[in-house]
């Protein structure tokens, strides 16, 4: 979580929601998957080509 913390680019909610734990309550994790997607994807786009460099 440091560097894309660090890196000023992320909300930290969008971080947070893609480190969580897997929520028991069905109806809670349906409402919850879509939370920040966009954001949470561009974020492992950017963590994937920091990985490669």
């Amino acid at each position: 979580m440091a560097l894309t913390d660090e890196s000023g680019l992320w909300s930290i909610d969008a971080i947070g929601r893609q480190l969580a734990h897997i929520e028991d309550n069905d109806v809670r994790r349906a409402y919850d998957r879509g939370a920040r997607m966009e954001e949470r994807v561009r974020m492992m786009n950017w963590w994937a080509s920091y990985q490669m460099s």
